[in-house]
């Protein structure tokens, strides 16, 4: 499943007020890597992956969630930028 909002269109003055956590999160998705809501929270401290993402969504960044199963069978999102 995956899953494309776009409000806005991404720009310098968009980015530069974002909050910190949330260009964090920028710069880890525009490097080409993909994130989970346990990488955000060890890796930068995130705690609510899913505001940060609504958070660039809406600033014009179009970002797709997969659903993932672990090794459990646990089900977990997985964000990546399109670019």
């Amino acid at each position: 499943m995956s899953e494309i909002l776009t409000i806005g269109t991404p720009n310098l003055a968009n980015d530069l007020t974002l909050a910190p956590q949330v260009r964090k999160i920028l710069a880890h998705l525009l490097s080409g890597k993909t994130i989970t809501n346990n990488e955000s929270m060890l890796v930068y401290h995130v705690a609510r992956l899913s505001d940060v993402i609504l958070k660039l969504r809406r600033a014009g960044y179009k970002i797709v969630m997969t659903m993932k199963v672990d090794g459990i069978g646990g089900k977990y999102a997985s964000y990546e930028l399109v670019k």
